[in-house]
């Protein structure tokens, strides 16, 4: 769990470990919290890795709200939005007809993550925040640094992970992450060390 502070707000915002169900995915290529930092809407930028977002703040923290499915950042603004109708940009049109003076407030007020798209069984709308909102990314450079290695530590990592028993996606996660930051001399998160030896051990016993 990290406490995180940024420049603009009063608030500690607290970002916790993903939920462990199966309705969350897991940080691809390797990735953790750790990698993560905390920008207001507005400074999402093209192939960030939207993690969470944050709810209201109570006693002035504000307790993370995790995306169940990560996603890469398409971010642009309401008036820009290529979609060609969803049910987000609607609820901003009716909310705006609702009341004409409200035009001149849907540039400052709002702001798209990602388009709408077409899924397997229907159509997933845009993902529209207030502009201001606080989001936890990972940027683009971080993300494509983990997804470069990934391919090379793939065999690995499934090879370790019979040897060390892991049994899920939350598992392979954390072996994943493990070995990259064995490999790359990375920080290791707590009580991971002596796993970690082990797995460099194992590495470079495959390696010899």
């Amino acid at each position: 769990m990290r406490h995180i502070a940024i420049p603009d707000s009063h608030d500690i915002f607290v970002l916790g470990d993903r939920p462990a169900d199966d309705e969350y995915e897991p940080l691809p290529y390797g990735l953790t919290l750790d990698d993560a930092v905390i920008v207001r809407a507005y400074e999402v930028e093209r192939g960030d890795l939207v993690v969470a977002e944050f709810r209201d703040p109570v006693k002035g923290k504000r307790l993370a709200c995790h995306i169940p499915g990560p996603f890469r950042a398409e971010p642009h603004t309401f008036a820009n939005c290529p979609c060609d109708g969803c049910v987000e940009c609607d609820d901003v049109d009716a909310w705006t007809l609702a009341d004409h003076s409200r035009l001149a407030d849907v540039a400052i007020r709002f702001y798209c993550l990602a388009p709408a798209q077409d899924v397997l069984g229907g159509r997933e709308p845009c993902v529209m925040v207030y502009r201001n909102a606080p989001i936890a990314v990972i940027r683009e450079d971080a993300v494509e640094r983990a997804k470069a290695a990934a391919p090379e530590l793939e065999p690995l990592v499934g090879q370790l992970a019979t040897e060390f028993r892991a049994t899920d996606g939350g598992e392979l996660e954390t072996l994943a992450y493990l070995l990259r930051s064995a490999v790359m001399g990375g920080a290791l998160p707590d009580d991971s060390h002596r796993r970690a030896e082990q797995m460099l051990a194992r590495i470079e016993a495959v390696s010899a």
